[in-house]
């Protein structure tokens, strides 16, 4: 991995635990938790980013500087960019490693980002925007991580807290400057799609274990029942994660077409992952499509090239995807396998098959001599299946109706699906669970 030698001598001269931090010091740990990802080392970056965030805790940047202290307006900002900035990686991060936060929301004290002060001063920061919508959105996550995946008993529902989160993804979105939204006519910045791949991942990780408990309910029962015997409300949930899991992938295709891929980024790879999970499981199930197998052969084709390029993170979720695959085909008998998808089936069984996705050979190259346009743009997308935008499924009118119920209405749905013992059937660890 380029610039390891230089992260094992960094690491070898920082002081982990000085008794007075530096705003130098916290801002070198951030540099080298933020490596550690190319490196596939999420819990070494976990551990970087709470020490991090404990020595900020300790200079007081979860707290706003009184107006009284005569204190630079840059200065002002520096301190509250940092902060936001350990904000979003302890939430980011941990919930794709399946950590909780280590700081609560009540203890933070901080102004967002000021998009006048990024005006007045461009030369030292990026505008703001992007920085509070990030912000929102890595606030959603924890919550996520903490009312979905943690061990915690709940007072509430598992649709109750769903319907909470969701609410909550829908107000994110409406809410975005005009900059930020995704223009169909006209190409977007990597960064504005950045953040709707985070976005769609979002809704992806807070519906998946709905879609999980059809998955086992479905290979328990060797006899999936019909699409009507589905409650309604878990069959529009379903739908939803399904199409935001398309929608993610078409992204991902189409900043791999473009060559807008980081060859040796953590974010990238997850999104292709996270996607093609999903989409593996729709393939299997009523409700979904047997198609998108073809879906998951193109990010499977994908995280392969990666990885073949050295990617360490490609690498290994690449391994994951494969057991995924060798594990689904060995699970489902045959009863459950109808004429339309016993070659689909087939395809999973089979690691080897793929798609006509490269032109060139498979062997690691340099990021310099790597042409992403060698892939048929056309070819590709003739492949990947039809989607709704995550946006558009989230405006469903049956999710519209979900959304708009009182809590006490949704905590009294009947949905046979959602088991009382849900929450402690999908606490699994691992990458399973929060890719």
């Amino acid at each position: 991995m380029p610039g390891s030698a230089f992260f094992a001598r960094a690491m070898s001269l920082l002081q982990i635990i000085p008794e007075r931090p530096s705003m130098n010091h916290i801002e070198s740990i951030l540099l080298l938790a933020y490596f550690c990802q190319f490196l596939n080392r999420f819990h070494s970056a976990y551990i970087l980013i709470g020490n991090a965030l404990r020595l900020s805790l300790s200079l007081g940047l979860n707290y706003n500087v009184p107006q009284s202290q005569t204190l630079h307006q840059v200065e002002r900002e520096h301190r509250v960019r940092i902060w936001w900035t350990i904000y979003m990686l302890d939430r980011f991060w941990g919930s794709k490693a399946g950590f909780p936060v280590q700081i609560h929301d009540d203890d933070v004290h901080v102004d967002p980002p000021s998009n006048l002060i990024s005006e007045a001063y461009p030369e030292h920061f990026s505008d703001s925007e992007y920085q509070v919508a990030t912000v929102d959105l890595a606030r959603i996550i924890g919550n996520t991580t903490r009312e979905i995946y943690s061990r915690k008993k709940s007072t509430e529902s598992f649709l109750q807290r769903e319907q909470k989160l969701l609410i909550q993804l829908k107000q994110w979105v409406q809410t975005l400057p005009e900059n930020l939204r995704l223009k169909a006519d006209r190409p977007n910045s990597k960064y504005t799609v950045f953040l709707h791949l985070q976005f769609s991942y979002c809704v992806i990780l807070a519906i998946r274990p709905v879609l999980l408990n059809l998955l086992v309910c479905h290979i328990k029962d060797n006899s999936s029942p019909a699409n009507e015997e589905i409650t309604p409300i878990i069959g529009v949930l379903s739908e939803a994660c399904i199409h935001a899991a398309r929608y993610c992938l078409k992204l991902c295709v189409e900043e791999w077409t473009s060559g807008s891929v980081s060859l040796f980024g953590y974010a990238f790879p997850a999104y292709l992952f996270s996607s093609a999970l999903v989409l593996t499981i729709s393939s299997l199930l009523p409700l979904g499509d047997p198609n998108d197998l073809a879906s998951v052969d193109i990010a499977t084709e994908i995280l392969r090239v990666l990885s073949a390029s050295n990617s360490l993170a490609a690498k290994d979720l690449y391994e994951h995807l494969q057991r995924v695959r060798l594990c689904l085909s060995h699970r489902i008998s045959d009863a459950t396998l109808s004429p339309t998808n016993d070659e689909n089936m087939t395809l999973i069984a089979d690691p080897t098959v793929r798609l006509p996705l490269e032109h060139h050979s498979p062997s690691p190259v340099p990021e310099a001599s790597m042409d992403y346009r060698n892939f048929s743009t056309e070819e590709v997308a003739d492949n990947l299946s039809p989607c709704l935008t995550t946006e558009m499924t989230l405006r469903n009118p049956l999710m519209q109706d979900f959304l708009a119920q009182s809590s006490f209405d949704v905590g009294s749905l009947d949905a046979p699906e959602i088991p009382n013992d849900f929450d402690a059937a999908f606490l699994w660890s691992g990458t399973m669970c929060t890719e």
